[in-house]
């Protein structure tokens, strides 16, 4: 009887474990981007900072615009944040509030990012790599957050 009762509580912890640890799962894991459900902390996205840093790359840039896949049939996509990732700075502490055009296809769930801000940014903010936290809703009204970086160091600049 008490080997039956410490096998029942023992899987009832496996079990609450496994609840528990899904709750917290990317909505999508892929080589360029990490993406969750919920609000927004800065705890969190550090955590993905952290997460994407050791298991994701950067997409890369050449020049031409940056296609990214979200969640189909998102509400209110806008880049939340951009943010240079130069040495010495805090990517947390440095986002900068710049207009970057983008095009999101509700029925593919295509987002379509601009690139060419790149080339007339300015000091400090000139640098080959780039953070954007993407935002948008669901239509069961759940934020949904997707991280990505851009690597800029393949675009040939002409010089003036």
């Amino acid at each position: 009887m008490m080997k039956t009762k410490s096998v029942c509580a023992l899987l009832l912890v496996l079990i609450m474990g496994l609840f528990i640890s899904g709750c917290g799962r990317d909505v999508i894991e892929s080589e360029n981007m990490l993406s969750w459900r919920g609000e927004f902390s800065e705890d969190i996205l550090q955590s993905k900072i952290q997460l994407y840093e050791s298991e994701c790359k950067a997409l890369h840039s050449n020049g031409r615009d940056i296609e990214v896949s979200l969640a189909k049939n998102l509400e209110n996509v806008r880049i939340s944040r951009l943010c240079p990732l130069t040495e010495g700075y805090n990517e947390l502490n440095l986002p900068i509030y710049l207009f970057v055009e983008i095009e999101y296809d509700k029925s593919s769930g295509k987002l379509n990012v601009d690139t060419s801000w790149w080339e007339k940014t300015s000091e400090p903010f000139q640098t080959n790599l780039y953070s954007f936290l993407i935002f948008g809703s669901n239509e069961n009204g759940e934020k949904e957050f997707y991280y990505f970086r851009v690597d800029f160091s393949d675009v040939c600049v002409p010089e003036e």
